[in-house]
């Protein structure tokens, strides 16, 4: 075991350089995948058609649904593998890494037993067109093969984050998406029409996999795998720490559904698509951003390991106020243009409440964005339960508002406007517990207003111009008001 590589790696962890290419990296794949997928679902539906296109997507959904017990493993992986890394404990790496790579080979078996005993079982609860029904038994092998894939694919990749490389975790989740198109296109050029993708996505995971291996062992010097080093407490720990998110995870995964049905059975089915394309876009838009926010997860670790707690809060700080005056006014633009990207994006299928939805729910994930630093804070220090707490909150407001609100009005607003109440209050619970004093969050809110002093000024004439008057003044004044009241309070309060 090599210490002058123990020794990079740590440094490497903690470098302003490597967190900047592991940001920028992080959006660039976002976008990527956005883009691939935006080029090539045209492609697979004019080859296939819609029915049996969605047979595919109703197996992949199959995947996901196999996946939620893993969510936040690839987190566990980041932050204990970060640990050690900020101490150069090689031994620990590898007990860490053997450990969890042991309990995913287990479960994974799991899985796959699972998917033998219901190939009877599960044709009669789906409906799959012919002459795909008689092949349903070995679909089902197929989707069990590359869940297990995808779940070591994502507990390798954080294995490889907690090393400080998680620029080099994007790059394979790109070639993987890259690979996995083009594998599947040629596929279907050949004549394996639905098997392309199920071929495609096999051989995409297999090469992510083994890449990762390699720059994972380039990162080390060593591989740090062994039976010698698989360790029951190390497990034992690392599904503690993953309980309380992978609890928090399923609770907010359940929003989007519960939300979904109580719109369908209220209001109509039209009116759960409305609030589903809608609630996509917000999402398109917070994912990018996500992915730059997540390389801070493993240098957090590291800090926490040194015991750095007040680099950790002047970092975490930081970050709000950069999404507070960059991601401003990119939320505030797409306010703006609801009407022309759904008019785009849906053309002939365009409609005005799609974009009123939109404009509503873009709030939601911005704030739900403000809280993104401080989540990952909580977490890179160990202290999952306050995640938890967060997708709690959001839970217990979210569904007593909806139920309350579509009771008083029947619109689709009604829970987009739920949502967004419920977003803003969890982003509100996290950044006060974060801060350790009143004055501080008096003093931080206060630096937030006038940080966003600048893109209201910048945006006020084309918020007139587009006829959101009510919009100018209800922003104005509040900010107004709030930024004297909290100005004046903040002078009184010392944020020691």
């Amino acid at each position: 075991m090599s210490v002058n590589h123990l020794a990079i790696a740590s440094s490497l962890l903690l470098s302003p350089k490597q967190l900047r290419q592991n940001t920028v990296w992080g959006i660039f794949r976002s976008l990527t995948v956005t883009l691939l997928y935006l080029a090539f679902y045209p492609v697979y539906i004019g080859f296939l058609g819609l029915e049996v296109f969605g047979v595919w997507i109703l197996f992949m959904s199959l995947v996901l649904y196999l996946q939620l017990g893993f969510l936040n493993l690839p987190q566990a992986a980041t932050k204990f593998v970060s640990d050690a890394l900020a101490r150069q404990d090689a031994l620990l790496i590898c007990r860490y890494a053997t450990s969890l790579l042991g309990g995913i080979l287990g479960i994974s078996l799991l899985i796959l037993l699972l998917s033998l005993a219901s190939r009877e079982f599960l044709p009669r609860l789906s409906w799959i067109p012919e002459p795909w029904a008689s092949q349903v038994p070995y679909l089902i092998g197929l989707t069990a093969l590359i869940t297990v894939q995808a779940i070591l694919a994502e507990t390798l990749g954080g294995i490889l984050s907690g090393l400080g490389r998680m620029d080099r975790t994007y790059q394979m989740e790109i070639l993987r998406h890259g690979v996995a198109f083009l594998a599947s296109l040629g596929l279907l050029f050949k004549g394996y029409q639905l098997l392309a993708f199920f071929y495609g996505g096999i051989l995409s995971y297999l090469l992510q996999l083994v890449v990762l291996v390699f720059f994972i062992r380039r990162s080390l010097g060593f591989l740090p795998l062994g039976l010698q080093f698989f360790s029951w407490p190390r497990l034992v720990e690392t599904a503690r720490f993953s309980g309380p998110l992978c609890g928090g995870s399923l609770m907010y995964c359940l929003l989007g559904p519960f939300n979904r049905l109580m719109l369908g059975y209220m209001i109509s089915p039209a009116a759960t698509a409305v609030y589903e394309i809608a609630d996509r876009a917000g999402q398109a838009l917070r994912s990018v951003a996500e992915m730059g926010l997540r390389p801070y997860l493993p240098q957090i670790s590291g800090l926490t390991a040194l015991g750095d707690f007040e680099q950790i809060r002047r970092v975490t700080i930081r970050l709000i106020k950069t999404i507070v005056i960059w991601g401003t006014p990119i939320f505030i633009l797409f306010f703006l243009t609801a009407d022309e990207i759904v008019a785009i994006w849906l053309r002939s299928a365009a409609r005005p409440e799609i974009s009123g939805n939109m404009r509503i729910i873009l709030w939601a994930y911005y704030l739900n964005l403000l809280a993104f630093p401080v989540y990952y804070a909580f977490m890179g220090m160990g202290l999952v339960g306050r995640c938890f707490r967060n997708h709690l909150v959001m839970t217990l407001t979210n569904v007593p508002l909806a139920i309350v609100f579509l009771w008083g009005v029947r619109e689709v607003w009604a829970v987009s406007l739920a949502m967004t109440v419920s977003f803003g209050l969890a982003a509100l619970d996290q950044i006060w517990l974060f801060l350790r004093t009143r004055g501080e969050a008096i003093s931080l809110i206060s630096k937030g207003l006038r940080a966003l002093s600048w893109p209201f000024l910048f945006f006020a004439p084309l918020i007139l111009l587009r006829g959101h008057q009510p919009l100018l003044l209800a922003f104005g004044g509040v900010a107004g008001l709030l930024y004297v009241l909290w100005m004046k309070r903040g002078a009184k309060v010392s944020p020691s």
